[in-house]
């Protein structure tokens, strides 16, 4: 399913990403949550907030801009049935799907986890989403490594449509 975004949304996106950094680097000391500032990684946190703004739109909700000192909960939207989503965002690949990656296993604590990928054109693509179950069941590598240190991977295609989603919406966020 292919998602669209503005100029605005990802300016505002890139707003909120800002202020994250800005209070994860001033709390160094405080703060268990990755603490970025190379070009790259700041990059992947303005997208990754927008694709939490984009879902968040799609599925009804209000995005979470909340900054938080111990680190985020684990989930960036929550549905009207009380499940938690957290929204992953890929940079297209050169061939083939996106994989659904994770750091640490153990930082997979929502119920669900949603992947956008980037598209050009100020689009991005819904590849699908998992339960821990799924994750659990069918993780295809660990200790992956596309640049980012080691990750724990789960290919696409063990991922349910987007589709499915949208009828869990709520104003909860």
């Amino acid at each position: 399913m292919i998602l669209s975004y503005t100029a605005p949304e990802l300016a505002l996106a890139r707003v909120y990403a800002a202020r994250r950094r800005k209070f994860k680097q001033d709390n160094r000391a405080l703060v268990r949550d990755n603490i970025v500032d190379d070009e790259r990684t700041v990059e992947n946190e303005d997208m990754g907030m927008l694709a939490e703004m984009v879902a968040a739109r799609e599925l009804g909700l209000d995005v979470n801009v909340a900054v938080h000192l111990e680190g985020d909960p684990g989930f960036d939207l929550q549905l009207a049935d009380g499940r938690t989503l957290d929204v992953k965002w890929a940079r297209q690949p050169r061939n083939g799907r996106p994989h659904l990656l994770y750091r640490e296993e153990e930082l997979f604590r929502a119920d669900l986890s949603l992947l956008l990928m980037d598209l050009p054109g100020e689009r991005m693509e819904a590849i699908g989403y998992c339960d821990r179950e799924t994750w659990n069941v069918h993780l295809d590598y660990r200790d992956f490594n596309c640049g980012l240190g080691p990750q724990s991977a789960l290919h696409a295609r063990h991922l349910a449509p987007f589709r499915e989603l949208l009828g869990h919406t709520a104003a909860r966020g």
